[in-house]
């Protein structure tokens, strides 16, 4: 994957942008599905869980989980409007995975809830609640709050996420505006194992994930 990085403000480019915003056109539903289609980077999960990694497992899950929330690139148009109720689901060409996201609530503010089922039988679900957007010298930052878990394909080991999610729309005097992000989450698994995972506006993750007694610190380039 190619990330290209502009300078000031701080602006990057996902390879997976165009894919996001196709030229046909997308609702804002299917936006949140052909987001979450980076199931490539669960791939290895049930590798590592059969291993006893539980601390790069979760590196792996909540990398996924903050890039499927976020989009980093040009708004090449504005998402359209879905119906309540209304429900979109995809394969994710790359590995199979079935993505599947419903419009839960409209008023006072938007509300999804997606489910991902991997080919290896292991589950992410999860869903999210707009906040009321907010504006700032630098353009719009549409926040949410975001709940996560994911269950191995046997059901032994599970984990759960929670944080918040900041959207922001940059708009510029010339070219397409651009989106970018910051994130916040905390997560827990079933073994005791508990971390942050914070995203910043340059697309990386800083994890610290581990027991009371010891933590791994890990920054990541996240597209």
């Amino acid at each position: 994957m190619t990330t290209l990085i502009f300078e000031s403000p701080t602006l990057v480019e996902s390879s997976f942008i165009r894919y996001e915003f196709p030229p046909e056109g997308i609702t804002a539903l299917g936006h949140v599905v052909r987001r979450m289609q980076k199931t490539s980077m669960l791939s290895d999960v049930e590798e590592l869980l059969k291993s006893n990694q539980f601390v790069e497992a979760m590196s792996r899950l909540s990398t996924y989980a903050l890039a499927a929330a976020v989009s980093f690139g040009q708004l090449f148009y504005e998402p359209g409007e879905d119906r309540l109720g209304e429900s979109i689901s995809e394969y994710d060409p790359e590995t199979g995975a079935l993505i599947n996201a419903t419009l839960m609530k409209l008023d006072p503010e938007e509300h999804y809830s997606y489910v991902v089922q991997m080919p290896d039988g292991s589950r992410f679900q999860g869903s999210e609640t707009a906040v009321e957007q907010k504006y700032s010298t630098t353009g719009w930052i549409l926040p949410a709050e975001v709940r996560y878990e994911y269950v191995s394909a046997d059901e032994t080991w599970m984990v759960s996420l929670r944080g918040q999610v900041f959207r922001e729309i940059v708009p510029r005097l010339v070219g397409p505006w651009q989106m970018r992000a910051t994130a916040n989450l905390k997560m827990k698994d079933s073994t005791e194992l508990a971390g942050t995972a914070f995203l910043s506006r340059d697309a990386k993750v800083t994890l610290d994930i581990g027991t009371e007694d010891e933590k791994t610190h890990d920054v990541v380039q996240l597209l």
